[in-house]
């Protein structure tokens, strides 16, 4: 009978091919609702500039009805090691279910609408070349219009938001 010989596989070097991938749950920030669960992954990668695209979800009860948020971004990412200077812009679309202002029954009916705003990041990042734990916090400002029946639009007012993500990368 033959001796078996195992053998590991080298470790991987995280200075020449660092995690690039991050999964996270963000409360508030880009979707602009409670939470929401994103995977971002970094496209451009030098030791001081990162950049990054990242896509999220969340969902708000309404009712009877679950509204969704759809959010993109574009993140750079300043700064060698593990902590991080990120900013960049973002787009999210809001399927809101409003009520019919022109609808003028006791009982007014609801349309779904889609709202779009674009916002921007300015915030931390901790994230190490290594897989495992992923944090950011940053704040969110975005221009947005409130729906009012009696006036149909407000003027555009801006909403700050203070966003945090805990998640892993790998």
């Amino acid at each position: 009978m033959k001796d078996d010989i195992y053998t590991l596989d080298a470790p991987r070097d995280y200075t020449k091919f660092p995690a690039l991938n991050a999964n996270y749950i963000e409360i508030l920030g880009n979707s602009g609702f409670l939470f929401s669960l994103n995977l971002d992954r970094i496209f451009y990668y030098k030791p001081k500039l990162k950049i990054s695209g990242a896509a999220g979800i969340a969902v708000m009860p309404n009712g009877r009805y679950l509204e969704q948020s759809y959010c993109i971004s574009n993140n750079y990412i300043f700064f060698d090691g593990d902590h991080h200077l990120e900013i960049g812009p973002g787009l999210t679309l809001w399927r809101k279910f409003n009520p019919d202002c022109k609808d003028t029954s006791e009982f007014p009916r609801s349309h779904w609408e889609s709202v779009w705003f674009g916002m921007f990041r300015l915030g931390y990042r901790y994230q190490k070349n290594e897989e495992g734990f992923f944090f950011k916090a940053g704040l969110t400002p975005f221009p947005y219009r409130k729906y009012d029946c009696a006036s149909e639009w407000f003027p555009t007012h801006w909403n700050y938001l203070f966003g945090i993500a805990i998640g892993v990368t790998y």
